[in-house]
């Protein structure tokens, strides 16, 4: 109002001048002149807004960019670099995702001083910025340790839950992304291949012939291979069968009903009293008649199988014989659930991941879970989902858990079988194989593992072979390229430690999860680093 009124003077002015007509021209024209530049002041106002609005939507847009983590951790990163670069005025931005691109958007008003003179009080001002991530492939293994000891201290609930968020975080709102796969391989002391994958395997003798009626086929699990190969990513066919893995199968471990002659001989009774006996040791699921029952040889097969088992058919029968977790009982027994190859396929992982249980039963073997999360990473037989190790533009982790020492357990006495002075017995003294659980490497008594000295079934022995074991196949995993990341589970054990940090791809790869909580906090961030790896702007 004020400006009409100076114009207003001015006109009465031009008027009294004897210029006349001038004049009269001349105030006419001062008024779309005065409007003009007022909104070109004004235009130059919003002008200046635009541009800062504009650099703190640039700033937000590459900071989310930057940043892993789930809406609210991205919402949150977007709020302070867009607030710490953009004070004139009140403005909230919009942050939108669509796979890999982000988009930051918003929108200010800037009250105008000319332009109110035609009714227009204020304009407004939009900023855009859109960020396009570069994506890499990424191949993830998750080495999960299922053993029985996870079912104390809701370990196995926990593992679920963070491998959960961890599947969360690498797919981001995606169900099938095109550069990602995961792998899931649950161990114990052997790893569940697959049933479809029979024909890379060598089928034992006694499971042809002797299928029991419940439990009836084969599982999925395998033997390990002779060292080197059960810690290399190889496959071999031919007559010497190097590529092809001993299916597991555990045997019933009963002990024989002794002939009269031989009760004083071996367990102290005097003859005649037991000729009746019959005994079992961990895998209880078949019983023999009560009669001669004669000790099996420890023979082997060139793989390492034994060739004697217990009398089947009319000479016994079946008995306890479980498939469900956490304790099973025939030849089965501890064989957990089948890995899952490489997949882009969430729902699948998820649900995958949620059948997880413990299983009881012949101890802690990580190196056979870290050596068949190598060979899914592969492109080689059994497994050829993995693009090759040398391809550009892909990465390559591998995520090892555990909760216990690498160990094979060895046999406890016997509870259904006293001595005449309460003595209890240990299996080995009727049957010299069963001084262990049945593993993957089959029984400590045959020493598999290549040993030296005697005896071959000390418990220390075989830890540091199975340490070394382990030790060897991460070696042979980083030298193709493969991240690790191990991790250690409620385990107060730091020889155990020291050797996951030592299989880790560098000391920080190597986490501690002492409690429940902390392993989310170990899976979150492990998972904010391979979001890194695979998309970045």
């Amino acid at each position: 109002m004020k400006l009409l009124t100076h114009i207003a003077v001015y006109f009465n002015l031009l008027r009294k001048d004897d210029r006349g007509v001038i004049a009269i021209i001349a105030a006419v024209v001062v008024i779309p002149l005065v409007l003009s530049t007022g909104m070109a002041v004004d235009g130059a106002r919003a002008y200046l807004l635009k541009q800062k609005l504009q650099f703190a939507v640039d700033a937000a847009g590459l900071a989310v960019g930057a940043t892993q983590g789930g809406t609210a951790e991205l919402e949150a990163v977007m709020l302070q670099y867009f607030n710490a670069n953009f004070n004139e005025g009140e403005a909230t931005p919009i942050l939108e995702i669509d796979g890999t691109q982000i988009t930051v958007s918003t929108e200010a008003n800037i009250d105008t001083s000319f332009m109110r003179l035609i009714s227009i009080d204020s304009l407004s001002v939009s900023a855009t910025a859109t960020i396009e991530r570069e994506t890499t492939a990424l191949e993830v293994a998750l080495v999960l340790d299922n053993t029985g000891s996870m079912q104390f201290g809701g370990r196995i609930d926990q593992l679920i839950s963070s491998s959960n968020s961890l599947i969360s975080i690498l797919f981001g709102s995606e169900t099938e992304p095109e550069l990602l796969r995961v792998a899931l391989i649950p161990f114990v002391t052997t790893v569940n291949i697959g049933v479809e994958n029979e024909r890379f395997t060598q089928v034992p003798d006694q499971a042809n012939e002797y299928p029991p009626t419940v439990d009836s086929e084969w599982k999925g699990c395998v033997e390990a291979r002779p060292f080197p190969n059960d810690v290399r990513d190889i496959f071999i066919e031919g007559e010497d069968l190097v590529g092809e893995w001993p299916q597991y199968f555990w045997e019933a471990e009963t002990r024989f009903a002794p002939q009269s002659e031989q009760v004083e001989t071996l367990f102290g009774f005097p003859p005649g009293g037991l000729d009746q006996l019959a005994s079992f040791c961990q895998n209880r699921w078949w019983q023999p008649q009560f009669s001669d029952f004669p000790l099996p040889d420890i023979t082997l097969r060139p793989t390492g199988r034994r060739t004697e088992t217990p009398p089947f058919g009319d000479n016994g029968s079946f008995r306890e014989l479980d498939i469900l977790p956490n304790a099973t009982q025939g030849p089965n027994k501890a064989c957990p659930q089948e890995l899952t190859p490489l997949t882009n396929n969430r729902a699948k992982l998820i649900d995958d991941i949620n059948r997880m249980r413990p299983w009881e039963g012949n101890g802690t073997m990580a190196h056979l879970g870290a050596a068949w999360g190598y060979r899914v990473l592969s492109n080689t037989a059994p497994f050829e989902e993995g693009v090759p190790f040398d391809e550009d533009g892909i990465n390559k982790v591998m995520i090892i858990l555990t909760d216990g020492r690498n160990l094979l357990s060895s046999e406890q006495p016997d509870s259904a079988f006293l001595r005449n002075n309460g003595v209890r017995r240990q299996c080995s003294d009727t049957n010299p194989k069963y001084t262990s659980h049945y593993s993957a490497y089959g029984y400590a008594s045959e020493n598999r593992l290549g040993l030296p000295g005697t005896p071959a079934t000390e418990t220390n022995d075989i830890e540091a072979a199975l340490n070394e074991r382990l030790l060897s196949v991460c070696e042979n995993i980083k030298e193709d390229g493969i991240t690790i990341y191990t991790i250690t589970f409620q385990l107060d054990d730091d020889a155990t430690q020291d050797i996951f940090r030592t299989c880790a791809t560098t000391p920080e790869h190597y986490f501690d999860a002492a409690t429940n909580d902390t392993l989310d906090s170990v899976f979150a961030n492990i998972g904010a680093a391979l979001r890194r790896l695979h998309i970045s702007s």
